[in-house]
């Protein structure tokens, strides 16, 4: 799925990645531990197109949509909670919204077959992205995150950087990428809060690329490890444990 050769990034004279290559298989979770300035972060900002790169090569296949949880959420703070779910939808909402207009031109306009048109078009795009069932999407996620119904009004600006943190993902989660790259999701969380994150992440059917230092979240997730060291990149089969 992702092929990385000889990639180097530096910052002036330092290498913040340096002549690294890895193979990122389909289907798998993958765990990225390394002491701190060893270029993990680097790493997933180049990946996903944040941060440009010096030399070494990049493969991926065409079209992989790609999400990205950084240290650094950017939800907007006058959203609910279940607004910055929702957000996500907007295209979709705003088709609905065009279908229902639609809906009240046909009694009223002479231009009826422009109008079929535009519905059935519109009719079909809305249904192939499941526009019926993205409610029902928005509902699951936040309840398998541990947000139950009371919160879902409650307003990002109060939260806490833990909840912050889950409301991020769920809305990765919502946009299904192929790829999901985790940079130290547990973060700030609670023991709860690790539990919904990991309860979470098991419905995810893509591939996942996580950044943690807790051996107890890796454990639990990844089935391959990659150690950045001072004498290059490992590759361990199972968890950190193993």
């Amino acid at each position: 799925m992702l092929k990385i050769e000889h990639l180097t990034k530096k910052y002036d004279q330092y290498k913040a990645v340096d002549d690294l290559s890895l193979h990122i298989e389909r289907g798998h979770i993958y765990g990225f531990i390394g002491h701190n300035g060893a270029g993990k972060t680097t790493l997933l900002r180049i990946i996903c197109g944040e941060e440009s790169y010096d030399s070494g090569e990049i493969f991926m296949p065409k079209n992989t949509k790609i999400g990205y949880l950084s240290q650094h959420n950017t939800l907007n703070p006058e959203f609910s909670i279940y607004q910055a779910l929702e957000d996500v939808f907007q295209p979709l909402i705003e088709t609905e919204k065009r279908l229902r207009e639609l809906e009240q031109q046909m009694s009223t306009s002479q231009q009826l077959d422009a109008i079929m048109d535009e519905y059935e078009r519109l009719t079909y795009e809305f249904e192939h992205n499941d526009g019926y069932s993205y409610q029902s999407q928005i509902k699951g996620v936040l309840k398998g995150l541990g947000f139950d119904e009371s919160m879902w009004e409650m307003p990002i600006s109060i939260l806490s950087g833990g909840q912050k943190t889950r409301i991020a993902l769920g809305r990765l989660l919502l946009l299904k990428p192929d790829l999901l790259l985790l940079d130290e999701p547990t973060n700030h969380l609670d023991i709860q809060s690790c539990e919904a994150l990991e309860s979470a992440l098991q419905s995810y059917e893509g591939t996942l690329l996580i950044i943690s230092h807790d051996r107890y979240f890796i454990n639990k997730m990844a089935d391959k490890i990659y150690a950045l060291t001072p004498n290059g990149i490992e590759q361990y089969i199972g968890d950190y444990d193993t």
